[in-house]
């Protein structure tokens, strides 16, 4: 008896206070935001990514000339830019990337598909085996997530290679 009280004041509380009661977790509290949250798209450029120049413009400003990094460009159904992720940064000339900490920024964007790319700092944006290799194991393992791989991009402060131009992928 007293706990259906609870719930009969809880509910007269509720309807002044824009809240919804749930017998179970109690009162709930609707509240407007004081300002809207800010806008993903405002702050970054969104423009599709149609090409691999287009994705180099985007990842040269994110170059570091002193260690390599794993990036990762989320994409949206029309090809545009959901934001650039940093997987994995490593030495000077060698980076560890696990599948997994890339699909999970993946899947946490919600990708349509993926660009990913890493910096050379020696400069010579040439693939190496390692980087063939890694490139073809993580196109099989989106091919399985459905959410393809569509460039993987080696880029330098002024140059890149992309495994998309080269057949590659």
């Amino acid at each position: 008896m007293f706990s259906l009280l609870v719930l009969l004041d809880a509910k007269r509380f509720a309807t002044k206070r824009k809240a919804s009661v749930n017998p179970i977790y109690g009162v709930r509290y609707f509240c407007k935001a004081s300002r809207p949250a800010p806008d993903f798209a405002a702050r970054q450029e969104m423009s599709p990514i149609h090409n691999s120049r287009l994705a180099f413009n985007l990842l040269k400003t994110a170059f570091n000339p002193d260690a390599e990094e794993f990036w990762l460009i989320n994409l949206n159904a029309d090809l545009s830019s959901k934001g650039l992720v940093l997987i994995a940064k490593g030495t000077l000339n060698y980076c560890l990337v696990h599948p997994r900490d890339l699909f999970r920024e993946a899947v946490r964007a919600n990708s349509y598909a993926l660009i990913i790319a890493h910096n050379h700092p020696s400069l010579n944006p040439q693939p190496t085996k390692e980087d063939i290799k890694l490139t073809k194991k993580l196109c099989k393992l989106a091919h399985l997530m459905e959410i393809p791989i569509i460039d993987h991009i080696i880029f330098t402060d002024q140059d890149f290679y992309s495994f998309k131009e080269h057949n590659l992928i």
